[in-house]
């Protein structure tokens, strides 16, 4: 931290018993809550429906550049060579949720993990509204089942007062089972304009 330009706005993730060190020894501010949850991709394929207004495709060269734009406007800091390489990655799967006139309104992105077993991890998920966000869920999920079997997917939701309230109630419809919490923190508090109601799962 000492050695980077006390202009950047640093974010992390710590559990809830490091918070104080962020906080009290590192100047982080606490920001939201966030918990995370794990589930069974088959049991909640069926919990789902697609928007009639919107269409899911997988990420293309053509597409990215308007991609960028959304996850710069959700994000509020560009990160082109992050996204790049994050979509496009041959260990993930991203789903992009476009209107009919070809805008984006939304993806995510779900991807293997390092750790034992067949785990996955969806992150980020940004979306307009709940109902792109569960139809972006539900295709990733599609794609998990159709390279894999009881696979075990993890999520962070982020929730708090000033966060999106409907980002916890699309991953709880998943039945998932809450393993543990953490704190969002940054150390010169939240990015501005942030538009909190289209995030819900952050990365």
């Amino acid at each position: 931290k000492a050695s980077l330009n006390e202009n950047v706005n640093l974010a992390g993730d710590p559990s809830i018993d490091m918070l104080p060190m962020y906080t009290k020894l590192l100047n982080f501010k606490s920001i939201w809550f966030q918990q995370c949850f794990d589930f069974v991709v088959a049991s909640s394929l069926s919990k789902f429906d697609r928007p009639k207004e919107i269409e899911i495709i997988p990420p293309s060269k053509p597409l990215f550049p308007a991609l960028l734009d959304y996850d710069t406007h959700v994000h509020v800091y560009p990160r082109p060579l992050f996204l790049e390489k994050w979509v496009f990655a041959p260990n993930c799967f991203c789903s992009i949720a476009v209107n009919n006139s070809g805008g984006v309104v939304g993806y995510g992105v779900i991807r293997t993990t390092m750790g034992e077993g067949n785990i996955w991890r969806i992150g980020p998920l940004f979306a307009d509204n709940s109902s792109i966000a569960r139809a972006l869920c539900h295709d990733m999920c599609l794609k998990v089942t159709k390279s894999t079997t009881k696979a075990e997917i993890t999520v962070d939701v982020s929730y708090g007062n000033r966060f999106n309230p409907d980002s916890l109630n699309v991953i709880t419809e998943l039945g998932g089972k809450l393993t543990f919490k953490t704190m969002r923190v940054y150390t010169k508090g939240l990015p501005p304009n942030m538009p909190l109601n289209k995030i819900f799962v952050i990365v």
